[in-house]
């Protein structure tokens, strides 16, 4: 509706008028009653444009339901209903779902890239608007064929925080932190405007915007020989140029919705006839959209060869990441080892001895956050496997993981484990620990820390967690769809009980 003011209506035929006419009213269908509050000056506006539909829909999720008879010439209101139904429910080919709301002073919008969530806030003007817009769009260019090209998501979600920071000789910089809630990025944006812009400054602001990006990735994405693939997208693939620089969109939204272009959308927004929102519920809360409440541990490693998977045809959207792991946590220390305690009157203690005391007791508190001291779900996935060394029987590794759960539009995980390896000189410790889990069927984990002028280490009782179920396999079983193929490595002389051929773990490390 804005860009109508500069672009002449002979380059916006009816047939994208009409398309975007049901793409608007679909998503108003699908608005909650905190965003369609905010569209009560629309009603006009829709109607000036020709965009009878949304008019439509607008009207009728704000509850003037009699003008929305008038409009559509009929008074069955069943039948009116039913049709709201199906167009709310109708696949219109748009990558929306809702629409999002646009007076708040700060705003963040949510995105998934490769199953992590991308989530910017920023001010809710320019050049903030701008730069979160060029966040997401250089992130899709530069994977654009990520699943093609084997870059996974380390982490399900990072956070972008932009604020206004008036310092004439930088226009912007950031800040990196593992917080609480999760990675973050602070970027600190000069609030300038085109006009302000000049040869001199142009390249700079482009400079850091890049290297923004570069390490926006780096913390967020895993990707083999990253410095080499990096260099390759920007100069041969040229994946800043098909994003844009950031200034440079700026400039082209200046041209088509005018300098002011925010400020004139909360005007259409804030201005001229109101039409308060009638409504106390949502139009369509008897009759909710179908959702997949269902969510079972999905089953694995019961298949003998890789599944085939049209890695093109996915959408970021069908992608997960599971969220239990932290790497941003587990990088900031090192797992050591691992140490075991029995008593008669309780289940077994299994301990996870990291280096930093500070950064290991945050990994459980944020275990603990999750899952809360008990986990009833059996989202934690603590194996043991054993037999890796022919030469060493009582070598085994250990590996912190997630089960999968299945249930939402997720098709393909991305599953972030911690492996390490203990080399004891018998299993003695490892037989006691097993024999009392068979025992009472649980067991608990808990993080202990070394601590300097001590040989023993510490252990923290307090941040135990129980679980019921561990899983234990042998190296030579794990095959090509376990969770546990992560801890079968290539110079491994993997115990093979005699007369078996063709080990399954072979297959596993092939597909590697």
């Amino acid at each position: 509706m804005l860009s109508s003011q500069v672009i002449s209506s002979e380059f916006i035929d009816e047939d994208k008028i009409e398309n975007f006419d049901g793409c608007l009213a679909h998503l108003l269908l699908n608005c909650d009653l905190k965003n369609i509050q905010e569209l009560e000056y629309l009603v006009k506006s829709l109607e000036a444009f020709g965009l009878f539909y949304s008019k439509v829909a607008l009207l009728y999720v704000l509850g003037y339901e009699d003008e929305v008879k008038k409009l559509l010439d009929c008074d069955d209101e069943k039948r009116i209903l039913q049709s709201m139904v199906d167009f709310r429910d109708s696949d219109t080919g748009h990558p929306s779902s809702k629409l999002l709301l646009s007076t708040p002073k700060y705003i963040s919008y949510s995105s998934k890239v490769l199953g992590c969530e991308v989530k910017v806030s920023f001010p809710n003007k320019t050049p903030f608007i701008e730069l979160a817009e060029a966040i997401y769009t250089s992130l899709e260019s530069f994977l654009a064929t990520a699943l093609t090209d084997g870059i996974y998501a380390k982490i399900p979600i990072i956070y972008i925080d932009i604020s206004s920071f008036e310092d004439s000789d930088t226009l912007l910089s950031y800040e990196f932190s593992v917080q609480d809630r999760g990675s973050v990025f602070e970027v600190f944006c000069h609030p300038y405007t085109w006009a302000s812009l000049n040869p001199t400054n142009k390249p700079v602001i482009n400079k850091q915007f890049e290297l923004f990006i570069i390490s926006l990735i780096d913390k967020t994405f895993i990707i083999k020989d990253i410095e080499t693939r990096l260099k390759k997208m920007i100069t041969e693939d040229l994946v800043f140029a098909r994003s844009m620089m950031f200034e440079t969109c700026l400039g082209a939204i200046y041209n088509v919705l005018g300098e002011n272009a925010n400020q004139n959308l909360l005007d259409k927004l804030t201005q001229g006839e109101r039409y308060p929102l009638i409504r106390k519920a949502v139009w369509d809360s008897t009759i909710p959209k179908k959702t997949i409440e269902k969510v079972d541990e999905v089953k694995i490693g019961d298949q003998e060869s890789k599944p085939y998977l049209d890695i093109e045809k996915h959408k970021h959207s069908e992608l997960a990441i599971t969220s239990l792991i932290r790497t941003d946590l587990w990088d900031a220390t090192v797992w050591k080892g691992v140490g075991y305690a029995t008593l008669p009157s309780e289940s077994p203690y299994m301990f996870l001895i990291f280096q930093d005391k500070e950064q290991g007791l945050r990994v459980f508190r944020d275990l603990i956050e999750q899952l809360t001291s008990i986990d009833q779900n059996n989202r934690l996935r603590i194996s043991i496997v054993r037999g890796i060394d022919k030469y060493h029987p009582a070598h085994y590794r250990v590996v912190v993981s997630e089960n999968i759960k299945s249930g939402g539009k997720a098709k393909l995980f991305t599953v972030i484990s911690r492996v390490l390896t203990m080399e004891p000189s018998d299993d003695s410790n490892w037989r006691t620990f097993e024999n009392s889990y068979n025992n009472f069927q649980s067991f608990k984990i808990s993080p202990a820390y070394m601590t300097q002028g001590l040989s023993e280490p510490k252990f923290a009782f307090d941040l135990a967690i129980s679980l019921k179920k561990i899983v234990v396999k042998q190296a030579w079983e794990i095959n090509i769809n376990d969770l546990e193929k992560v801890a079968i490595y290539p110079d491994d002389n993997i115990i093979v009980p005699v007369g078996v051929e063709n080990p399954p773990y072979i297959k596993a490390l092939e597909s590697q």
